[in-house]
């Protein structure tokens, strides 16, 4: 405010997911007047491989699903019931590190709680739990 001098800050969000977050600084002079920084976009860094699924639970059997940190490349998708029967889904094309794809699951698929498989081209695989309507 005024004269102020820049200063710099470092946080370490411990707590925080792999996702984006948004942050901003409020700051309080003496005199008690607020004033707040723009709002900064930040990402996480290094972070391991991870998929969201929405809407979950999935009605329509069409659901988003999200890749972030992806390897780039084919990724093999599965669908595995709670009896352990395994479904192979059709692949996706991974094309960047960040990517979202609309899966439309087969209409055999019953109403129920499942596991969504996905295995990067590097083997790695992960999991997410999703329910059926």
């Amino acid at each position: 405010f005024g004269n102020s001098t820049s200063k710099t800050y470092q946080v370490a969000d411990l707590q925080s997911a792999s996702s984006a977050h948004f942050y901003r600084i409020k700051g309080v002079s003496v005199g008690g007047k607020e004033q707040y920084s723009t709002i900064a976009k930040v990402s996480a860094v290094g972070s391991a491989a991870n998929i969201s699924v929405y809407p979950n639970p999935i009605a329509d059997k069409k659901m988003q699903l999200e890749l972030n940190n992806a390897t780039l490349g084919i990724h093999q998708l599965f669908i595995i019931g709670t009896n352990g029967q395994k479904l192979m889904l059709p692949s996706i094309k991974v094309a960047g590190s960040q990517q979202t794809q609309t899966i439309q699951l087969p209409t055999i698929i019953q109403p129920g709680v499942y596991q969504l498989q996905v295995i990067a081209p590097d083997a790695t695989a992960s999991t997410k739990t999703i329910i059926v309507l």
